[in-house]
């Protein structure tokens, strides 16, 4: 499992563990880890749980800063954001997108999505990974909600994975 931190966000690794099911979780905070996650999802094999947390635009995740009223940028390899065509990128090189979940806590989520759906289908790519949003289309999201909310479904379904059916 990635998970991909804004520079200000914390987490709970026992729940992160608990809800991705992996003995082995990578933790890339903030513009330092930009690179890195980055070269980390390239160089995955077999299923991958990609966890996003933090600030977010239409086209971007922010890793510092992209607050509200700044979550907006056309400038693609933003120093402090994954665009969606940074992290298209990545998955593609990767491959077997079919094999990855993400889960992205921020604003936008769903817009953020979208844009690297389309871009990776432009790019020649079929397949996509099972996608979860904190928000809706055009939607700011609360923050510290989503994974407590994953975490309790997972806990009232069935099985040791959470899954569509839960």
């Amino acid at each position: 499992a990635i998970n991909i931190l804004h520079s200000e966000e914390k987490i709970d690794s026992d729940e992160i563990r608990y809800l991705q099911g992996e003995a082995e979780v990578t933790n890339y905070q903030g513009r330092g880890g930009k690179a890195e996650a980055l070269k980390g999802i390239t160089e995955t094999t077999g299923p991958l749980s990609l966890l996003l947390r933090g600030h977010g635009g239409p086209r971007h995740f922010w890793i510092d800063e992209g607050k509200l009223g700044s979550e907006v940028s056309d400038n693609l390899k933003h120093p402090l954001a994954i665009s969606y065509k940074e992290l298209g990128d990545a998955l593609l090189k990767r491959g077997g997108l079919e094999n990855v979940i993400i889960l992205v806590d921020s604003c936008f989520s769903y817009d953020f999505i979208i844009n690297l759906s389309n871009y990776t289908y432009r790019e020649g790519e079929i397949g996509f990974p099972t996608v979860v949003t904190a928000a809706n289309r055009g939607r700011t999201a609360g923050m510290n909600d989503f994974l407590s909310g994953l975490v309790s479904v997972r806990k009232a379904g069935r099985g040791d994975s959470l899954s569509v059916g839960n």
